[in-house]
């Protein structure tokens, strides 16, 4: 987050809280003014889910804190801590400025909002120059059996893009978007692999006739 304030907001932005946790549904979401001190000094925070990043390439898992400091950046900068202007045009300009395209998700700009990734954008540019850096993460959050209470290995499988044959690997029931083909006006969905119900080699593969359109 302070490499990203550094070279993406020239350091504006205001000191923040950071938190990976189990979010449903949601792959992060900023908070101004969530924790406070002693002294009462109020700080922001920026949440991470945890449990999808361990599916996420490490370009869209940053991808998203970038998309939650746009909203800081609004919020604090552009309108001086009065409102957090949601996906309003000034955080959608933020946005394009760094190179990552704002998808509408629902009818409007009131509901929730994702984004693509351009690989000449100033995001993409300064995640390739710090990539050695930023991929020193050591920590991930495995899968817990809720029933035993212990960890278990992710079933991943693999996704692939119907348009541009890019693939990913993710939890069956991930549903990944394609960031290539992805664009404001059309969503991209990747298909995850076939896995037939028998066969001694255990191997899976995907077919576009093992899914509808």
């Amino acid at each position: 987050a302070d490499l990203f304030n550094r070279e993406l907001f020239n350091g504006q932005l205001p000191s923040t809280m950071l938190r990976l946790q189990n979010k449903k549904g949601c792959n992060g979401y900023y908070s101004p003014n969530k924790f406070i001190d002693a002294e009462g000094c109020e700080l922001d925070c920026i949440t991470l889910n945890s449990t999808t990043a361990v599916d996420r390439p490490l370009i869209e898992l940053l991808s998203t804190l970038v998309h939650e400091q746009c909203h800081q950046y609004v919020c604090a900068i552009v309108n001086r801590k009065a409102a957090t202007g949601g996906h309003g045009p000034e955080w959608r300009a933020e946005m394009q400025r760094l190179g990552l395209p704002p998808i509408r998700v629902g009818a409007t700009w009131r509901g929730p909002a994702t984004h693509s990734i351009d690989p000449d954008g100033l995001f993409a540019r300064c995640f390739r120059t710090h990539a050695a850096e930023l991929e020193a993460m050591p920590w991930q959050e495995l899968a817990r059996d809720a029933v035993r209470g212990r960890a278990k290995g992710l079933d991943k499988v693999r996704f692939q893009c119907p348009s541009c044959g890019q693939k990913a690997w993710a939890r069956a029931a991930a549903e990944l978007v394609c960031g290539t083909c992805t664009t404001p006006d059309r969503l991209v969905v990747m298909i995850p692999e076939f896995r037939s119900e028998s066969g001694s080699d255990g191997r899976s593969t995907a077919s576009r006739d093992h899914y509808p359109e």
